[in-house]
């Protein structure tokens, strides 16, 4: 099984903090609500250089879910990618777009046979660039 590489949006693809020049601003409608995400091309292949060079899969660990792949990776020039699903436990917790899915662990436990998965999370670095921690999930 491949090592997961999961990618969060806000705070790591779209910063919270004023996006420089190189982020194009985008407007987001999904459903009745409407959002202004900062995204960087390059940061798309960024992930998926990092992917083929780990040998990782990409996969979706953000409360955007699906729409992630309707408004975030076209924009990367990334594929259609794997989601983790948000749990009703996320949901009860008050996650919104700001907040990742607490664990992944329960989705992940289903696409193993009984090894520990390598989760890799993306994060934005104080200069901007992308950084990868990885633990078990």
């Amino acid at each position: 099984m491949k090592p997961l590489l999961l990618v969060d949006v806000d705070g790591v693809l779209n910063p919270f903090s004023r996006a420089s020049p190189d982020f194009r601003r985008y407007e987001c409608t999904i459903g009745p609500d409407s959002y202004t995400v900062h995204l960087n091309l390059r940061h798309g292949a960024r992930l998926m250089e990092l992917a083929l060079k780990t040998g990782s899969e990409l996969v979706w660990a953000t409360t955007w879910e699906h729409n992630a792949n309707e408004w975030i990776a076209p924009r990367l020039g990334l594929p259609e990618l794997p989601v983790v699903p948000m749990t009703p436990e996320d949901r009860a917790s008050g996650a919104s777009r700001s907040r990742r899915p607490a664990s992944p662990t329960t989705w992940t436990a289903g696409r193993s046979s009984g090894s520990t998965t390598t989760c890799g999370w993306p994060t934005r670095s104080t200069s901007g660039d992308i950084r990868v921690s990885t633990s078990s999930c």
